[in-house]
């Protein structure tokens, strides 16, 4: 197999894992491999520096947008009302 079949394979696992945790730090993750395989379809080489660094920094910024694009509108508005008054 090629090196970005592997890819492919890691991609899916994370879909996988993300449709099971409901987290969206599998999705993240499953969205920065798409950049990593079509580095290895294009260049046919391992580097594991500069795939680790794009999966970390590629990682971190899909799961903080998506975080801030699909978040609940309820957690972050506060009560104005005093919970403990009847």
């Amino acid at each position: 197999m090629e090196l970005y079949h592997w890819t492919i394979v890691a991609l899916l696992g994370c879909l996988i894992a993300e449709l099971l945790t409901g987290e969206f730090l599998f999705l993240g993750m499953a969205i920065s491999l798409v950049p990593i395989g079509v580095i290895h379809a294009t260049t046919d080489e391992f580097s594991f520096s500069r795939d680790f660094t794009i999966l970390a920094v590629g990682t971190a910024i899909a799961a903080y947008a998506l975080r801030r694009a699909f978040r609940h509108r309820g957690d972050t508005n506060g009560t104005k009302k005093d919970i403990s008054k009847y």
